[in-house]
This record gives C-alpha cells, sequence and structure tokens, in this order.
C-alpha cells in the first residue's frame, strides 16, 4: 500500500532553499511525520542515508533508521564496562571484516539466506552512535551490513525490515501497468500531484478490495 507520493524537487530548486537533497527529505518526512508515525517509527533507507545529518535528522522527529552502510564503513565493538573510575569508553576494537570476533556476535539462521549472517550492537563512526548491526558474509566472502538506530531489533528484524524496501518497486510496476501512473501528460506541479496519487490511490483500492 502506497501512503501517498511526493515529487523530489530538482538541482536548481534545492539551491534556491539552500537544501541539501538529504535536508530536502528529511523537511518531507517532517511534513507527513504525524501520519507516519501513526503507521510506524521505523523509516526503511538505502546507504546513501546512512549518514549522521539524515539520522539525527529524522530522531528529532522521533523516528528510528533501518538502512545498509556502506562496505567502508568504520564500525566498532561495544567495549565491556570496566571498574575503574571515570567515563566509560563508547568504542571497542575497530570491526575488521576479514576477520570477525565471533565471540562479540550471534550468528543468526534465517530461511533462504545465503552464506551466513551476524548479529551484534557496534558503534558506528558515521552516525556517532550505537546501532543494532547485522554482517551478512555472502558465499562469495564479500560482506553487507545492515542496521537499525533502534536497539531493541534483533538482527532477524532488521533484515526483513530492510527487506521490506523492495515492495515499493511492485507498487510502482503494478501502477504504471494497471492505474495509469506514466499516462498524465501535464507538466504542472499540482496536476502532477493529483495524477500520480489517483493513480497510487486506484492501486491501494484494487488491492483491498
Amino acid at each position: 500500500m502506497m501512503l501517498r507520493a511526493h515529487q523530489t524537487i530538482g538541482n536548481s530548486a534545492l539551491k534556491m532553499r539552500n537544501k541539501t537533497l538529504v535536508e530536502y527529505y528529511i523537511s518531507v518526512i517532517k511534513r507527513y511525520s504525524k501520519k507516519l508515525l501513526s503507521i510506524t517509527d521505523i523509516v526503511v533507507a538505502d546507504a546513501f542515508f546512512s549518514t549522521s545529518t539524515f539520522e539525527k535528522g529524522i530522531s528529532e522527529l522521533g523516528f528510528y533508521l533501518v538502512s545498509r552502510f556502506r562496505d567502508n564503513a568504520c564500525l566498532h565493538y561495544i567495549p565491556k564496562r570496566e571498574k575503574r573510575r571515570g567515563r566509560p569508553r563508547v568504542k571497542g576494537d575497530k570491526i575488521d571484516l576479514a576477520n570477525l570476533n565471533l565471540s562479540c556476535m550471534e550468528e543468526l539462521h534465517i530461511d533462504g539466506l545465503d552464506g551466513k549472517a551476524y548479529t551484534l550492537k557496534a558503534y558506528a563512526k558515521a552516525l556517532k552512535k550505537r546501532v543494532r548491526l547485522v554482517i551478512w558474509r555472502m558465499p562469495g566472502g564479500k560482506c553487507k551490513l545492515f542496521f537499525s538506530t533502534k536497539l531493541s531489533m534483533t538482527g532477524e528484524e532488521v533484515l526483513k525490515t530492510y527487506r521490506t524496501r523492495f515492495q515499493i518497486e511492485f507498487c510502482y510496476r503494478d501502477s504504471k501497468q494497471f492505474t495509469g501512473l506514466m499516462d498524465c501528460q501535464a507538466r504542472h506541479k499540482s496536476q502532477l500531484d493529483f495524477a500520480f496519487n489517483a493513480s497510487f490511490a486506484s492501486l491501494n483500492a484494487a488491492k483491498s478490495s
């Protein structure tokens, strides 16, 4: 189901508003935050949005982020608590994906997942905070890094939630095929907005009937 479509503005419009693309998307989420929070407190996004700017922006609105880190992300193990005085360390040793410390993580057993997957709480330098991390080592040896800023989520929940991101592609496909998503010939923003959302609303109605 689609809540609504909102058009992304171009580079010239971003310059006029003195905003980056990430800042613009945060403003869009803020605009619909009340409705979105009545459905879920989780925003799912790809690796482009795994930055402190985006994460901080949506967390201030009450959302958690489920996303994927870039392959070269700097991640650290969470250090064990020490009895000595002073402020406890925020991060421990750096996570070496080629030599994982399996004693610090839990292996996941997920049906249909090739390779091996592990989960742990880790410190992410890019976000400057702790995350629930999932390391998926594919059969060829390459690793993919998924995470959630909602620490109470399990590793299985992180992977399952991230995979829902691809459901939007089916909505685009079905809207193009059956409800005329690409048929509108108007050029005015408001007319395009009406046409796009009418297409998705028709698809929602068809699926719910």
